[in-house]
């Protein structure tokens, strides 16, 4: 069964280290496949996370919310 966390963070430039943070964790790691579920009221910081997160693992492109 998948564990599940919640994080309060500070503001978005904490809410940018923690999605590079688990960017780095994953290529050090090299998992076969992972998920990841982000779950929060409309502005809690789900798409900067996931923009950073990507952009840590080198993606170029446009990442919508």
């Amino acid at each position: 069964m998948a564990e599940s966390r919640t994080l309060t963070l500070a503001d978005p430039a904490a809410t940018a280290r923690l999605g590079d943070a688990v960017a780095q964790a994953l290529v050090t790691l090299q998992p076969d496949h992972f998920c990841i579920y982000l779950e929060g009221e409309l502005g809690a910081g789900k798409t900067a996370f996931a923009r950073a997160l990507l952009e840590g693992l080198g993606y170029l492109g446009r990442v919508p919310s």
